[in-house]
């Protein structure tokens, strides 16, 4: 039976794959995802409530390589404030903050007013918040760094954003896919599958329908990231069945070259984009 494309509201989809929490082991349950066959979007159709939560301790363990991608994501706001010509003070917010240690490295640029926000905060402040009507201020940039991947009210989210954002502001996003040569080797084993938190899987071609007429398109590049999860083919190794040996030993083979492909960002995994509000 076809369900509807959340994305472009098509009848036409098909099954795609079918796979379990191979990455937390949260659930034992198979998840089904669809296929668009209009529009090409992947999503996961049937969404248990708070299905799609990680643990407060996901996040509060910030290792080397997480300090590593800070780096390359401030520099990559410095730059776009510098190729815009935005002035301060600018406030940034981090929508999907996890426990905010992001936002810590962006206090300490004097012309930047960061705030952070995540539903799953057990608590809030001033800076912190865990309910978007918290906050009484617009913002210039707002940062979705793997989140749209997780959003079940994909419009709803985005208008909240829009009312959220001051005039021409900037949303700069980044999102796993399935257009990568990892993902057509593990299929079902692959790390960034992430079910059942992952509900959406875009391509560089039907994320536009995301932000539709609301936005126009600044960038679209396959990622900023430094290192996103570069250890994601031995973790997907691990998962392959036992069954399956050879395609388990060639995954193991395969690492260094994986490994390369997401450093030089060569159909890597994720892809990046910036939008900027049409206010015009």
């Amino acid at each position: 039976m076809n369900v509807k494309c959340k994305l472009c509201k098509s009848q036409d989809t098909i099954h795609f794959i079918s796979s379990f929490d191979y990455r937390l082991d949260s659930s034992k349950k198979k998840f089904d995802l669809y296929q668009c066959k209009n529009c090409w979007f992947v999503f996961l159709n049937k969404i248990e409530k708070n299905a799609y939560k990680y643990e407060g301790s996901f996040f509060t363990k910030l290792d080397i390589l997480s300090k590593v991608n800070h780096f390359f994501w401030e520099r990559k706001i410095n730059k776009v404030i510098n190729d815009l010509k935005i002035e301060g003070p600018i406030n940034i917010l981090d929508y999907g903050c996890g426990t905010g240690g992001f936002i810590k490295n962006l206090k300490k640029n004097n012309h930047i007013n960061a705030y952070g926000y995540d539903p799953y905060l057990p608590n809030d402040d001033k800076f912190l918040k865990n309910n978007l009507k918290d906050f009484n201020i617009k913002f210039k940039i707002i940062l979705m760094m793997h989140v749209l991947e997780h959003l079940d009210d994909i419009d709803h989210e985005i208008n909240n954003i829009c009312n959220l954002l001051d005039k021409n502001g900037i949303i700069i996003f980044e999102v796993p896919t399935l257009e990568c040569i990892e993902f057509k080797f593990f299929k079902k084993y692959f790390f960034h599958l992430d079910l059942p938190r992952h509900l959406n899987f875009f391509n560089k071609s039907n994320i536009g329908l995301v932000f539709k007429k609301k936005f126009n398109f600044y960038e679209i590049s396959n990622g900023y990231t430094f290192l996103l999860a570069p250890f994601s083919p031995i973790k997907s190794s691990i998962k392959i069945s036992k069954k399956e040996l050879i395609k388990k030993i060639f995954s193991y083979i395969f690492f260094v070259p994986f490994l390369i492909m997401n450093i030089f960002k060569f159909k890597n995994s994720y892809f990046s984009g910036i939008v900027i509000k049409n206010d015009n």
